[in-house]
């Protein structure tokens, strides 16, 4: 674990992505901490080689980018 969890399109690009396996959208904001449920899903993903991108509510109003 590097970096956070990217939340944006933005962050996805910036890892050089095209695509993600996985979309993880959430109601709560985005903790990066193993006590919040959303990180430790993301994170167990990621360890598994996945790429993996979280939407959080904290964000909606800028879901069109994403």
């Amino acid at each position: 674990m590097k970096e956070f969890l990217p939340i944006s399109q933005e962050d996805i690009n910036a890892r050089g992505w095209e695509q993600i396996d996985f979309l993880f959208i959430s109601g709560d904001a985005y903790v990066d901490h193993p006590s919040f449920g959303p990180a430790v899903i993301c994170r167990v993903l990621e360890a598994q080689g996945y790429k993996v991108a979280l939407f959080v509510s904290a964000r909606l109003a800028q879901a069109e980018k994403f």
